[in-house]
C-alpha cells in the first residue's frame, strides 16, 4: 500500500552482472516507482585512466538493468563531467630513509628550513590523461539508450553540461516526447506570411467649422 501519491525514486550504481550486495535490481524495482541507473564512473579517480561512461559499458549496463526492472521504470543516468588521471602522484609518506633516497634522487641542494621543521621543493614532470564528455557523446550515448526502447534519462548534474547539449537533444530525430522526461518545447512553426490586398480607404470629409452665434 502507498503511503504517498508522489512518485519514489531511488538512484543505484551501474551493474553488468549480478553483485552480491544490499542493491538487488529485481527487489528494489518492487518497491519504487523509478530506478536511476548511475551509468558513469565505468573508470573512476583512482582507476586507471579511461572513459566516464564507455558507448559498449553503458550498452551492456542497460541491458542488465532491462532484464530486472521493467523498462517504465528504468532512468539511465549519464554524466555531464569529466576526470584526469596523472602517470605520477607524488603526494605520499615517507620513512627517513626514503626522504634520504628522495634527496639524492633529486638533487636537492638546499633544504629550508620554517618554524623549525626542514623541508624542500622540487619539479617534476607529469603526464595528464583527461576523458571528458560533450554534447555528442550525449547524443550517441541518449540513441543506444532509445534504441534499447529506454525513454528516460537523467544526468549528474545539471549546470555541468554543455550548453548546446540541450539544443543538441530538442532537435534530435527522438520524435517521442517523453524520451526527455521533462519539458522540451518544440519551436513553434512560422506562420504563413498572408496575402495582404491593397484596399482603397474612403476619404472622410474634413470636419466641419463651427462658428460661435454672437449674442
Amino acid at each position: 500500500e502507498r503511503i504517498s501519491p508522489k512518485p519514489l525514486s531511488i538512484a543505484i550504481g551501474a551493474r553488468t552482472k549480478y553483485v552480491d550486495d544490499a542493491y538487488e535490481y529485481e527487489k528494489i524495482a518492487g518497491i519504487v516507482d523509478r530506478v536511476i541507473i548511475m551509468a558513469y564512473d565505468e573508470h573512476w579517480s583512482t582507476s586507471s585512466p579511461g572513459p566516464i561512461a564507455s558507448f559498449a559499458w553503458c550498452a551492456q549496463v542497460a541491458q542488465y538493468a532491462l532484464a530486472h526492472i521493467p523498462v517504465q521504470k528504468i532512468v539511465m543516468g549519464m554524466p555531464f563531467y569529466g576526470r584526469a588521471w596523472a602517470n605520477i602522484n607524488p603526494s605520499r609518506a615517507y620513512k627517513h630513509e626514503g626522504i634520504a633516497n628522495l634527496i639524492a634522487s633529486k638533487k636537492i641542494a638546499n633544504v629550508n628550513v620554517k618554524d623549525d621543521i626542514p623541508y624542500f621543493t622540487y619539479q617534476q614532470t607529469v603526464n595528464v590523461t583527461v576523458y571528458y564528455e560533450n554534447s555528442l557523446t550525449i547524443m550517441k550515448r541518449s540513441k543506444i539508450y532509445y534504441d534499447l526502447k529506454i525513454k528516460n534519462i537523467a544526468f549528474w548534474r545539471l549546470g555541468q553540461e554543455e550548453v548546446s547539449v540541450w539544443d543538441g537533444l530538442a532537435k534530435s530525430l527522438f520524435t517521442d516526447e517523453v524520451f526527455l522526461n521533462q519539458a522540451i518545447a518544440k519551436p513553434a512553426p512560422a506562420p504563413k506570411p498572408k496575402t495582404q490586398t491593397a484596399q482603397t480607404k474612403k476619404s472622410q470629409s474634413p470636419p466641419k467649422k463651427t462658428t460661435a452665434a454672437k449674442k
